[in-house]
């Protein structure tokens, strides 16, 4: 339990009855890290009157400023930007609810971490779940922690409700903890997994868009209170290596480099929320309260969706794009060292016109590949009727070609255009337009659409036309059609004269 002396507490706080349609309001404590102010937009956007902390405020203030409000969430998340958590801050809420005297029910909730879980030896053959929340063993930095834990569920009563929710890793909506995970794969580096153990940890995870929406409805006075301590991870926990080469893979080149344990040692102490990252924690939350709230969600797991929304909730919140770089001019030694020097400046990769023609030719033949094994699925299916295995052939066939990719028009394109011409036997070569155009499809995929590139090029308007502006086909028909009938005009009146 926490030794610190506690500051003088107010025996009574001062209450007048709000109107009957007033919103509930609610303090929330850890505004300022990547929970806390998700936390309070979440009761914000909720319609609640949401109270937050102010600078400098001092600790009656604090205690008088809880007792004053129906529902109180303490946030115990570390946090990348703020550090640990401010637990004589949250000993001091505790303590307002332990000796004051207050009016009605009122309602806490701890949002802490699994940390507290993070020596639990699971029995063999035994899932390990929230209800066994009584047998969870801290790590070092969080016994004190798990102290508090106990402390605020010992002083349910039937004028206090209380809960702790044992949030898992949060990661989403810019990132916090995994953030520099995130960072160096953006700056396409190989990301550095933070463990001295090989990152084989299985680590709970929870995106905090999902934790916000799940205490904001835990802390509603009309919902009961389901349990005293309950998990907030998703249903698989994931090794901390794999995290880092999804992140790499998805955001980056797909390189990861483990650290060495005095590198890990320096990490930890420089940054302490690090040591959130070493859990090792097989839940079972099949059953669980949170697995029940999130059933309907449509988000995916982080695995899921890495090179997706994640992916782009990272690069809007943190407000950084491509780095898109022509190096226009007639190739030569000048322009290759200046690419050489462009490219260290900027760590983009490096492309050519011809790799557009090359990436789009490569697609179609794929593509053709596959309209191939369709047609030969679907005759050995109507040979063998009754053939399981046939029918699936021809089903995965099926799928593969159900999709059809916008660039297949421009591909058809492509291949008249190269098509050899009289007795030549190689192919010709595509005008500049059509490369242009080829390259564009190229610079739509990863890694050029996030990390952005260097194209080195001789550069003229049609090719920049092609490559870069996106015309309206109704709007390119349109201006055809003028310019026909402006040229049919012309020509009328060239014979009339």
């Amino acid at each position: 339990a926490p030794t610190t002396r506690l500051p003088a507490l107010p025996l009574r706080c001062r209450w007048r009855p709000a109107p009957s349609d007033a919103m509930p309001s609610v303090y929330v404590d850890g505004v300022g890290s990547l929970v806390g102010e998700s936390l309070a937009a979440g009761f914000d956007a909720a319609g609640y009157d949401v109270v937050r902390p102010t600078e400098g405020m001092s600790a009656s203030e604090l205690q008088s400023m809880v007792l004053s409000v129906d529902t109180t969430v303490m946030v115990a998340v570390p946090s990348a930007d703020c550090g640990a958590a401010d637990l004589m801050s949250l000993s001091c809420i505790l303590a307002a609810f332990r000796h004051a005297v207050y009016p009605g029910t009122k309602r806490v909730v701890l949002v802490s971490t699994v940390a507290t879980w993070g020596k639990l030896v699971a029995e063999p053959g035994v899932a390990v779940t929230e209800d066994h929340f009584r047998r969870r063993a801290p790590l070092a930095g969080s016994i004190e922690l798990k102290a508090l834990e106990d402390q605020l569920m010992l002083l349910s009563s039937s004028k206090l409700e209380t809960c702790v929710v044992g949030a898992g890793v949060p990661y989403g909506k810019g990132e916090d903890i995994l953030y520099p995970m995130f960072r160096d794969a953006w700056l396409r580096k190989d990301v550095t997994v933070p463990s001295n153990a090989g990152g084989a940890n299985a680590l709970p995870l929870v995106h905090t868009s999902e934790l916000t929406g799940f205490v904001v409805d835990l802390a509603k006075p009309s919902n009961p209170i389901p349990k005293p301590y309950v998990l907030a991870v998703e249903a698989e926990p994931i090794p901390l290596a794999e995290i880092a080469s999804t992140v790499s893979a998805s955001v980056g080149m797909g390189g990861t480099v483990m650290m060495d344990a005095d590198a890990f040692t320096d990490a930890v102490m420089d940054m302490p929320e690090l040591a959130l990252l070493q859990v090792d924690l097989p839940l079972s939350m099949g059953k669980s309260i949170f697995a029940t709230f999130t059933k309907s969600s449509s988000r995916a797991g982080f695995v899921a969706a890495a090179s997706g929304a994640t992916k782009d909730e990272f690069l809007t919140s943190r407000g950084v794009g491509p780095s898109r770089v022509v190096l226009a001019g007639m190739h030569g030694a000048l322009m290759d060292n200046m690419a050489g020097l462009v490219q260290a400046k900027y760590n983009v990769p490096l492309v050519a016109l011809a790799d557009g023609v090359a990436y789009l030719q490569e697609q179609g033949q794929a593509w053709e590949a596959k309209q191939e094994a369709l047609t030969a699925a679907t005759a050995a299916a109507e040979e063998n009727s009754d053939d399981a295995e046939a029918a699936a052939a021809l089903a995965a066939a099926q799928e593969a070609v159900a999709v059809v990719p916008g660039w297949l028009t421009l591909y058809e394109e492509l291949k008249v255009a190269t098509e050899p011409q009289g007795k030549a036997k190689e192919e010709t070569p595509p005008s500049e337009e059509m490369s242009g155009k080829c390259l564009r499809e190229l610079l739509l995929t990863e890694p050029y659409r996030t990390q952005g590139y260097l194209l080195t090029t001789p550069m003229n308007q049609a090719l920049f036309t092609s490559i870069f502006i996106v015309q309206d086909p109704v709007a390119v028909a349109e201006a055809a059609r003028v310019a026909a009938e402006k040229a049919a005009a012309a020509e009328a009146e060239a014979k009339a004269k």
